[in-house]
């Protein structure tokens, strides 16, 4: 064979080679799928997303009657959002600065639905309850014909009361804001029509801001002596943050509330609920 028919015989079969490969390449281009954005939050398969978002069994309260079980739908687990909130980690507790609430409402008893239901039919009757409820410290009246519920927003914190009958609520706190640092903010009196809450003071100023310089140093100190403790999170150990726990914990002294109609006198608000 003569060198030219030699070349051209090499050049054919390296093309056929470049081929065979570039076609290799494209099919396996197609058939892998594309690297995921690692800037965004990864989704799992339809079945995991399903086990995690699963409900939780509801948290249910027996009426002093006995004849009626108050019903909490509670969400699963915090959205992002709601994880992405502010948070003032004080000595112990982890407040929303923005509402003056427990943070992650969702994992300290928040609920989006209340369903009553009768023991002696079963009859279910709903609650009404706001847009976008995240409801939590229910509560029936001593005589069990109300039921009292706070409703969690982004500002503030409302007091809602309900029939026990028929299920319908209203908001009857006001324009004034509950204050939950320290725990559920309301108890019923044994008049059945006065709830006695913890208000956020309106006069209170913004929040003390932690300087970019401090004034002096921190100093910790065992006072010369071994003091064995458990060890918690979030000490106070900065005047900032005590000033801050001392803002957030402060409410007027507890209003008293009568049902429905609204009358303000200074700290003390009375509702009335025919």
């Amino acid at each position: 064979m003569s060198a030219p028919s030699t070349r051209r015989a090499t050049c054919g079969a390296l093309l056929s080679i470049l081929s065979v490969i570039a076609l290799h390449r494209g099919a396996t281009a197609q058939s892998t799928p594309a690297a995921p954005d690692v800037s965004k939050y990864q989704v799992p398969s339809p079945q995991i997303v399903a086990t995690f978002d699963a409900p939780p069994l509801p948290t249910v309260i027996v009426s002093p009657t006995r004849q009626v079980l108050a019903l909490t739908l509670r969400k699963g687990s915090p959205t992002l959002a709601e994880l992405a909130r502010p948070t003032l980690r004080l000595a112990g507790a982890r407040v929303d600065p923005k509402n003056n609430g427990p943070h992650r409402t969702a994992a300290n008893g928040g609920g989006y639905a209340i369903t009553l239901k009768r023991v002696t039919d079963g009859q279910e009757i709903p609650v009404t309850v706001p847009p976008q409820a995240s409801v939590a410290n229910v509560h029936f009246s001593p005589d069990g014909s109300r039921l009292s519920f706070t409703n969690t927003r982004d500002t503030g914190i409302d007091l809602w009361i309900a029939d026990a009958t028929t299920g319908v609520a209203k908001k009857v706190s006001g324009t004034d804001r509950l204050n939950a640092a320290n725990g559920d903010p309301c108890d019923w009196l044994h008049d059945n029509v006065t709830v006695l809450c913890q208000i956020v003071p309106p006069n209170r100023g913004p929040a003390p801001v932690e300087p970019l310089i401090p004034a002096g140093p921190t100093v910790l100190e065992n006072h010369d002596k071994a003091a064995p403790a458990p060890t918690y999170e979030d000490m106070i150990r900065t005047s900032t943050t005590r000033r801050s726990s001392t803002t957030t914990s402060a409410a007027s002294s507890r209003p008293s509330i009568r049902l429905p109609g609204v009358e303000l006198r200074s700290a003390i608000q009375r509702c009335s609920i025919p």
